[in-house]
């Protein structure tokens, strides 16, 4: 859940596309189960690090009751706290894709937090058209981001007395929308795809669970009744603040640009990932190019080695690797 992805949602936008790639029917299948039952399961558990201190780990579940049906489990924790970002998230998702002959669909639903700053549901879905070797999919996904309540406060000036000093919790909530699309191509030996996404936001929603002024606790509702211009500044007030700790954690994106390339040597996959990210508060930009091995190491599991450097604006470069194990189970 590294967004806006200083290091982690760089990071797991590479980890990601290799993911996508593994969805294609050609693309990571273990050449030594070609000529065996299709496995029921297959399992993943990984982990990545990176130059300055921060570190990821992940595993995943994909069920095939059927052959073109899967349903896959995710999660995945990630620690940059001595980073840039400065993020902790932990996320969980679930994934449907059902594939027909020439076209299919893909539901999911995602759950991740930052405990220290906010806690986002998502919901995406996707169609795509398939023929030849070629993939065109279109995707489109929302999500509802309620921040952590956090205290805001100001004074009311009176002639010729004291200011009275008002201070309120405010919590704040986000939604946003992204659509997407994506382009990917499948030969015997070589595959790539290029994608793209872009988002957009609705401004921030921010509301009070109590107002205090002076020693007495009112409501907002009474506050508005006495002083409506105050209580308007200080919902500018907490929507600031609101907007300062995103910028602050860089969590929210305004558009993304992925591309990649693999190729199949006997029992060996070889893959470059590209990933190219906009914040949508500063519009700082980040680069992240990624390259995997990923070969057998017996005749139902496989191995991924990655490594790869991330670059953003007003930070330092970081380099990071990271391993992967792939059981198929079943079948």
């Amino acid at each position: 859940m590294r967004c806006t992805e200083a290091v982690v949602l760089a990071v797991l936008g590479a980890t990601l596309g290799s993911t996508a790639r593994a969805r294609d029917d050609d693309l990571l299948e273990d050449i030594q189960m070609l000529d065996g039952p299709r496995p029921a399961w297959v399992l993943t558990a990984g982990a990545e690090f990176d130059g300055d201190g921060g570190d990821l780990v992940g595993g995943s579940a994909g069920f095939s009751p059927r052959e073109h049906t899967t349903l896959t489990l995710n999660a995945v924790h990630a620690d940059t706290s001595t980073v840039s970002d400065k993020l902790t998230a932990t996320a969980v998702g679930l994934d449907f894709d059902q594939d027909f002959e020439h076209w299919g669909f893909a539901l999911s639903v995602a759950y991740w937090k930052d405990p220290d700053l906010v806690e986002a549901a998502d919901y995406g879905g996707s169609v795509f058209l398939k023929w030849g070797g070629w993939q065109l999919m279109a995707s489109a996904l929302a999500r509802a981001s309620a921040f952590n309540s956090f205290t805001v406060s100001g004074t009311i000036p009176r002639p010729n007395l004291p200011p009275l000093t008002v201070s309120g919790r405010a919590s704040c909530d986000l939604d946003d929308r992204g659509i997407g699309a994506r382009l990917a191509f499948t030969g015997q030996r070589w595959s790539s795809y290029l994608s793209g996404r872009s988002y957009d936001y609705d401004q921030f929603d921010c509301g009070f669970s109590s107002v205090t002024v002076g020693a007495v606790t009112i409501s907002p509702d009474r506050l508005r009744t006495l002083s409506p211009a105050f209580l308007g500044r200080l919902t500018a007030r907490a929507t600031a603040a609101g907007s300062i700790n995103v910028r602050a954690n860089t969590v929210f994106l305004d558009s993304s640009l992925a591309a990649g390339i693999s190729t199949v040597r006997g029992t060996r996959v070889y893959a470059v990932d590209y990933l190219r990210t906009k914040e949508r508060f500063d519009g700082l930009v980040a680069n992240t190019l990624a390259a995997s091995l990923t070969f057998a190491t017996s005749r139902r599991t496989d191995l991924e080695i990655h490594l790869g450097v991330f670059d953003a604006e007003q930070a330092d470069t970081i380099g990071f690797a990271g391993v992967t194990v792939i059981a198929y189970v079943g079948g």
